[in-house]
């Protein structure tokens, strides 16, 4: 699973883990009792020379939880206005 969102300048995205979360969620729901349905590995990228590696896991909550080395592209705030239009 990968996503390659180009318009926003990103051109390679080795690994995604939001798409594999959804998937685990499927997997888990649709296969209770299957060998995956409290998650898996996932190795993404190495043919791109960009080998990357997570854990995507599912615990007793049902919450799913996506994991592994990561690189700041962005740090920083965000401060919000409400802006009143009545």
């Amino acid at each position: 699973m990968r996503a390659f969102p180009a318009g926003v300048g990103i051109v390679i995205d080795p690994a995604s883990g939001a798409p594999n979360g959804l998937i685990a969620a499927y997997i888990a729901q649709s296969e209770p009792d299957g060998a995956l349905a409290n998650g898996y590995r996932v190795s993404q990228g190495r043919e791109m020379g960009h080998d990357d590696a997570f854990a995507v896991r599912i615990d007793g909550d049902g919450m799913v939880w996506v994991g592994g080395r990561t690189q700041t592209v962005v740090d920083g705030n965000t401060h919000w206005l409400e802006l009143n239009n009545g």
